[in-house]
């Protein structure tokens, strides 16, 4: 039992290239609401990602980087499947409608990073799999009450093995979200290829093999497409 997931970034190119593709073909001059939506969604998305990062420059324009790097990969979907259509006017409409929302973003991200400097949370770890997928672990909550853990593949898309999986584990579920159960420990797997654990209130003994399941889990069932 294998499947392909996708991204939040990915999956929302994939529809935005579908909607376009549509409205060529009916009405191209008609203004989309779902195409204005996906486009805002993949710049919230990349403003989110943004934020989280560790960076000197406080000057930085949040929500025109956001847009640069949306729109260049975004066209660069585009030039792959051959289509050619001008989406101006709603990049000009993400633009307004985000004006707000990415100062909002600004300041939570700096307030994260204020955080990782005090040592209040984690850093994310970044791990290869044993297929060669890269993925980080991430440590939910206070780095002295840590609520969950995650799993987070970073390619855009990649293949979730849940035979393997099913090979050494009770998996359950007949779709997305699937569920491992190890004794105690809940792990869930979403279709985008996250995979999480509740470890809240754990001792230190069961977070730590908690820890080492979900990297068990996720070297045993992330696989690259490339």
């Amino acid at each position: 039992m294998r499947f392909k997931v996708f991204s939040l970034e990915a999956f929302v190119i994939q529809s935005l290239i579908k909607q376009g593709k549509t409205l060529l073909d009916q009405d191209w001059e008609r203004h989309s609401v779902k195409i204005e939506l996906g486009l805002t969604e993949l710049v919230k998305n990349q403003m989110r990602q943004l934020a989280q990062e560790d960076r000197d420059d406080k000057q930085i324009n949040l929500l025109e980087q956001a847009m640069r790097v949306a729109e260049q990969r975004f066209q660069e979907q585009m030039s792959e499947c051959d289509l050619q259509l001008c989406f101006a006017a709603y990049w000009a409409s993400v633009r307004k409608a985000l004006k707000f929302p990415a100062k909002e973003i600004a300041e939570l991200g700096e307030k994260l990073r204020q955080s990782r400097r005090l040592k209040r949370i984690s850093e994310r770890q970044q791990i290869t799999s044993a297929n060669q997928v890269l993925f980080e672990v991430i440590e939910v909550g206070l780095q002295n009450a840590i609520e969950g853990l995650i799993a987070v593949p970073l390619p855009t898309v990649l293949e979730l093995n849940l035979e393997g999986i099913r090979q050494n584990y009770l998996l359950e579920g007949d779709w997305f979200p699937f569920q491992v159960s190890v004794g105690k420990l809940q792990f869930v797997f979403d279709d985008d290829g996250t995979i999480s654990v509740s470890t809240e209130n754990f001792p230190e003994q069961l977070f730590l093999k908690a820890r080492q399941l979900l990297l068990d889990l996720a070297n045993q069932s992330y696989i690259s497409l490339d």
